[in-house]
């Protein structure tokens, strides 16, 4: 359900951000996080520039694209760290 993605993408960001408490990144979870903020965007039409600010601000759209930037960046970061080396 859509109504929820912004929920389960928050849920999947604090608490399945890497594999079994260690340090490796769960590419999986934060993939799904990011997919899952991203169609929180869309379901509020936070990705609508005509969206008047009140209701910007009222649909929590200033939330929800810092932390869809932030997942897809690190989830780039860490694609590039493991696959872009020269190993």
């Amino acid at each position: 359900s859509p109504q929820l993605a912004l929920g389960v993408a928050m849920a999947k960001y604090h608490f399945a951000w890497y594999k079994g408490g260690g340090s490796e990144m769960d590419l999986e979870s934060v993939k799904d996080a990011a997919d899952l903020m991203y169609a929180s965007i869309q379901f509020s039409q936070c990705d609508r520039p005509e969206l008047p600010a009140e209701v910007w601000k009222q649909r929590m759209c200033s939330a929800r694209w810092p932390y869809a930037v932030m997942l897809y960046s690190e989830l780039g970061r860490e694609y590039a760290s493991r696959y872009l080396t020269e190993q």
